[in-house]
């Protein structure tokens, strides 16, 4: 019986940290984003550790705002207030012609998270 305890709770540890190891850090998930800009908007090299800073910023807050005990609503409002934040800091960034892809980009983006939330419920 002993065994058979401390196998359950070694499966379990096990299962646990491997959980938490496939989440991604917050700098993985800057690195992503920007990389993923950097392929649809095609912005210079120069360009990118300020879009890398800007959108470390963002996805920093956004992960703060994952474990904050408020309401949905204060957190949309919120997540909302820093995305157009982020949007200013970006095209002063960005040259004209680059800030429309990135619009263009999100657009994109925010269709197909919404389409695959929908697909979850049914």
């Amino acid at each position: 019986m002993k065994k058979i305890q401390i196998f359950l709770l070694l499966l379990i540890s096990f299962q646990s940290y491997i959980g938490f190891s496939q989440e991604k850090t917050i700098a993985e998930k800057t690195d992503e984003i920007t990389q993923n800009m950097k392929s649809q908007i095609n912005f210079s090299e120069d360009k990118e550790e300020k879009i890398r800073s800007i959108n470390l910023d963002f996805v920093t807050k956004t992960e703060q705002l994952k474990t904050e005990d408020s309401s949905k609503i204060h957190k949309l409002k919120q997540l909302k207030e820093w995305d157009n934040e982020r949007d200013k800091q970006l095209k002063e960034v960005l040259s004209e012609e680059e800030f429309k892809k990135f619009k263009e980009f999100k657009s994109k983006n925010r269709k197909a998270a919404k389409d695959n939330y929908v697909a979850s419920k049914k």
